[in-house]
């Protein structure tokens, strides 16, 4: 992959596939460096928000994973798992009637969406 932005460095498939496997060996720096890049090129790349919020908010940078997530919403208002994860952020910051919108506009975009319990300790489905 390395070989490949080498001959190619503006290619955001292969700078987000490289993330993609960072993120895979716990190398979240690495991974969130390689998000960013990808956001730089194409700031209106989804999933590169989306999966940065997921390193940001494993990592305890609720702030940081909620702002990803809302901009991977402006973007995409139909992205249930932008609006599932920013619910989660938003429980694990004592925000639960944040949390609950947006579960809520999660159920509403996909009825069957799997939602943690409150604790974070099971899903449920709605």
């Amino acid at each position: 992959m390395n070989r490949a932005i080498e001959l190619e460095p503006q290619n955001i498939d292969y700078i987000y596939n490289r993330a993609k496997a960072k993120a895979d060996n716990d190398d979240a720096a690495g991974a969130l460096a390689d998000l960013s890049r990808t956001l730089e090129l194409n700031p209106k790349y989804v999933f590169a928000y989306v999966d940065r919020g997921m390193i940001k908010q494993k990592g305890n940078d609720l702030n940081g994973a909620i702002s990803d997530y809302s901009q991977a919403i402006k973007l995409e208002p139909q992205n249930t798992t932008a609006y599932v994860n920013r619910g989660i952020a938003m429980s694990d910051k004592g925000d639960l009637p944040a949390a609950m919108v947006d579960f809520d506009q999660a159920i509403t975009l996909e009825p069957k969406t799997r939602l943690p319990t409150l604790t974070g300790a099971t899903s449920r489905e709605r």
